[in-house]
């Protein structure tokens, strides 16, 4: 059984890609709803800034990977692939662009 700050960690992550991941992939039985309401843009380019976000800070999600015993660049190169989304239109949380590499 996972200690209760690893599920903690663990369930941020998995918050994190819901958010990404969005309706279209079937949260909440909307798939296919689109577009996205702003609400839900705003939420979802938040997370993906999150994701992007290379410091290292409690809950970072590099911090959170290194937790859970992921590789953060597998991670976000993940979440792209799976979404289709690119890295080019969001803006890191430390305020500057951010490309996947």
């Amino acid at each position: 059984m996972q200690q209760p700050e690893t599920r903690l960690y663990r369930a941020v992550v998995l918050q994190a890609v819901a958010d990404i991941a969005g309706p279209r992939l079937g949260s909440e039985g909307v798939t296919g709803r689109w577009p996205l309401l702003s609400a839900e843009r705003r939420l979802r380019q938040r997370a993906f800034e999150w994701v992007l976000d290379d410091a290292d800070y409690p809950f970072s999600f590099r911090d959170c990977c290194r937790v859970l015993g992921l590789a953060a660049q597998r991670g976000r190169e993940g979440l792209v692939q799976m979404t289709g989304l690119r890295a080019g239109p969001y803006r890191a949380a430390n305020g500057g662009p951010k490309e996947l590499k």
